[in-house]
């Protein structure tokens, strides 16, 4: 196992510190300190397990962007409604993919779906898989964050 420390940028001027290791050909993090600018809670990330540092960066960067928005309680899936087909297709990509993991997938190879507002007001989903990263952009018509 060899032991990382990661720094996080959303800007130039914050960053924070992702605090990884690996596991096999696997990441861990396992945990988030601050660096310079709000720090985001990341406390539900700590643990999980990532395919490379790149799915780490982009997680907690995607977090750190949150930060401050009311409107954002969270970067998983579960968080966000969709338009029935936006949905719908999202199964289908994702379970084809997973469908495609060598050997059959296992829940440890299914990590839960990260989602990140984009500055044009669509949405990007995507999970990161063993063997690939999936991801969907959704218009900005076809999505809410869930109780807002």
């Amino acid at each position: 196992m060899a032991d990382y420390m990661l720094h996080v940028h959303s800007t130039r001027e914050h960053f924070t510190i992702a605090h990884c290791q690996t596991q096999g050909r696997r990441f861990i993090l396992n945990r988030v300190t601050p660096g310079s600018g709000p720090m985001p809670d990341c406390q539900d990330l700590e643990g999980q397990t990532f395919k490379d540092l790149e799915s780490i960066e982009r997680t907690v960067t995607a977090r750190m962007r949150d930060e401050g928005r009311e409107a954002t309680p969270s970067t998983t899936l579960s968080r966000v409604m969709l338009a029935r087909e936006i949905g719908e297709r999202w199964l289908r990509k994702a379970a084809e993919a997973i469908h495609r993991i060598p050997g059959g997938p296992t829940a440890e190879d299914v990590p839960d779906e990260q989602v990140a507002p984009q500055s044009d007001g669509s949405l990007l989903i995507w999970v990161d898989l063993p063997s690939e990263t999936v991801d969907l952009r959704v218009p900005p018509e076809s999505w809410a964050w869930r109780g807002h």
